[in-house]
């Protein structure tokens, strides 16, 4: 099914204890939020307020789950679960410490171990979002995923090129999914802090 004129809210998840200890890690469970990352949960929950929608959907995984739950809470509806949003597997460097591993020097050398590619990451996170019937689509995901639907709606075709694209905890980044069944990005990166995202959304959902 194609795309039809869906406005895309892409949240990652707020600040983990496995961000403050610098760990990678796809687990499902552990790493929750700190209570800086719920708070920042509570302000995009309350940047959304007055939007049109149903349900937040999110990755099964913890950190992810409890910032969905408190931006639901925020705005009043349903959280739905859905696979294709977990973290990015890592493979061998899964429960690392984030300064162990040169990531640039093994996306230039190819030799990731283990590693989920790029492309199929991109191809779930997609057929996850064209399934959505919303005209406001809200998900809570994590870097990588939300990273490459970005890099490719932005002209970056591989993971080398989008190599600079920073996701923050809980910033909220906005696409537009057009007729053609194309994704468009119109907004990267927007930071937890109010009224931010509400300027950004206003002019599509026209928020009071």
């Amino acid at each position: 099914m194609q795309i039809s004129m869906t406005l895309i809210v892409m949240v990652r998840h707020g600040e983990s204890s496995g961000n403050v200890n610098r760990i990678i890690s796809n687990d499902y469970d552990g790493h929750p939020l700190t209570s800086k990352g719920s708070e920042q949960a509570t302000i995009v929950g309350g940047e959304l307020k007055g939007a049109k929608v149903d349900h937040i959907y999110t990755s099964p995984v913890l950190r992810a789950r409890e910032t969905a739950e408190i931006i639901a809470e925020s705005i009043g509806c349903t959280v739905v679960v859905d696979e294709r949003l977990r973290e990015r597997n890592f493979g061998d460097f899964n429960n690392r410490n984030v300064d162990e591993v040169d990531w640039k020097t093994l996306l230039l050398e190819g030799v990731y171990r283990n590693v989920e590619p790029w492309e199929e990451m991109y191809h779930r996170v997609l057929d996850f979002v064209r399934e959505r019937n919303e005209e406001i689509l809200v998900f809570v995901s994590h870097y990588d995923p939300i990273r490459v639907l970005l890099a490719k709606g932005i002209g970056l075709q591989d993971e080398l090129s989008a190599y600079g694209l920073v996701i923050p905890n809980a910033s909220s980044s906005i696409m537009v999914g057009k007729h053609d069944g194309t994704l468009k990005a119109v907004a990267v990166s927007i930071p937890p802090q109010k009224g931010m995202l509400r300027r950004y959304l206003n002019p599509y959902l026209f928020i009071s």
